[in-house]
Formats: C-alpha cells, structure tokens, sequence
C-alpha cells in the first residue's frame, strides 16, 4: 500500500502536481518527509504539511480486521478440479495466500494456472484474474477450450454455454513482460489494477522464466527460488493483505 500513487489518494490536483515537480510521487516518498520539510516544498504552513501527511497515512492504512473474518478467509479455499491435488491441500488451494507450483518444464504447471483462471472467472463469485504471462504461453484458444469443457458439466444449453465462455474470457486480463524489471514494475502497479477491475486471483506464469534471465553465472539455479519468493512475498505483502487476493508463481 506504501507504493500507492498520490493522485489515489483523494488529495487535491495542485498539490499532487506539485509535489511531483521534485520527485514524490507515492504515499511512500511523501511520508519519508518531516511536515516542516513538507510545507518548505509546498510553500504552506506546517499545519497544513501536518494535515497532508495525516490523511496520507490514513488513505494507505489496511481496514481493521476481525479474528473471525480471518478465520473466514482463511477457511476457503479455490478448487484446482484434480481431487488428488484438492484432498491433499485439504480441500483447494487456500485464498489470501501465496502459492508457487514447482516442477520440470513440461509437467504442467501452465495448465494448471490456466485451469485455476477458468475455475476463478467460472465460480460464484466471478472475480476477475491478472494473469501475468512471461514466456508468452499463454493460449486465448487453449483457455477458451478448457472454459468450454468446464461449462458442458454443468450447462446444457449450447447457446448459454457460447456466452458464458465470452462473458468468462472476458474477465480475464493478461499482462505480457519481458524481463525482471518489468516485472517488477507491474507488480508495484498491481494495486491500481485490483482496484479497477476488481481482481480476485492474480497468476505469475512463470516468475523463474525472467528471474533466470537476470541471473547470470555459475550457480545461477540455486538463486532463482529464493529471489522468486522474494518477489512473491513482496506482491503479496502490498496486496494480500487489503484485497484478499490469491496469487500463483510457476
């Protein structure tokens, strides 16, 4: 939340511009600043920087939350449709959490992330999912197959079946990176994203494709999974936590 554009957080346009003029663009730049330093830039009272700051710091703030609410989430899980896989996991893959499937190339783990968007933008609540494509693998008519079947189970009305397939697609938004860097810049932008489109799964297929990428050298493997977490762990930490979103790593 630290990370959330000034421009979101309901403060007036003029001074928004005139901060970015040296630099402070995020709630995070601003609050690194004293009020005196606050108003020295804006040219305004220290009262006024002091207020700023305050509804600053109130905008980025995560809502309170119940020990029950928690329990709630923590309860439900998204079902991948392998029973093996959901008995396992005892019952799904659980929401509000961070979860990276691991394995050989060809094992998979793309259709599983394209079966865990279809069974996401096909449940009851119909959330819509970023799926964030870094080897390009991504098939719009692979998806639309897997989408079809998933409907045929339980609608036996073709002409039904044809429209919740679009309307299905339709809540599915993939992002194409092409390296580290731009990975990590949509990951800082993902807030903006989930507020806009409300996101209720976000998938990384796959994060070590362009984590390998940036490192070089021997022994280059043994980095990739810790460096990979790390950059899951930040997503969901800036996330997670206010939207109760589930992101997938492969």
């Amino acid at each position: 939340m630290s990370e959330k554009p000034l421009d979101r957080c309901d403060l007036l346009p003029e001074t928004v511009s005139r901060l970015a003029l040296v630099g402070i663009r995020t709630a995070q730049q601003l609050l690194l600043h004293s009020p005196l330093e606050v108003s020295e830039t804006l040219d305004a009272s220290v009262e006024f920087a002091q207020q700023l700051l305050l509804l600053t710091s109130l905008k980025i703030r995560p809502d309170p939350t119940t020990a029950l609410e928690l329990l709630n989430l923590s309860s439900v899980e998204l079902r991948s449709g392998l029973r093996p896989l959901d008995d396992a996991l005892g019952g799904g893959i659980p929401v509000a959490a961070v979860t990276e499937f691991v394995g050989p190339a060809g094992i998979g783990k793309t259709q599983l992330c394209m079966q865990l968007t279809a069974n996401s933008v096909l449940g009851n609540k119909a959330r819509t999912v970023l799926y964030i494509d870094t080897e390009c693998k991504f098939s719009s008519q692979r998806f639309r197959d897997i989408l079809r079947a998933q409907i045929h189970k339980s609608v036996h009305i073709v002409s039904s079946r044809d429209q919740l397939a679009v309307q299905a697609q339709d809540r599915v938004i993939v992002l194409r990176v092409q390296d580290l860097k731009d990975l990590l810049q949509r990951i800082k932008e993902l807030e903006v994203a989930c507020i806009d489109h409300s996101v209720g799964l976000i998938v990384v297929d796959s994060i070590a494709n362009p984590v390998r990428a940036s490192v070089p050298g021997d022994g280059a493997e043994a980095q990739v999974g810790a460096r990979a977490r790390n950059i899951l762990s930040r997503a969901h930490a800036n996330n997670t936590d206010e939207y109760g979103l589930e992101k997938r790593g492969s």
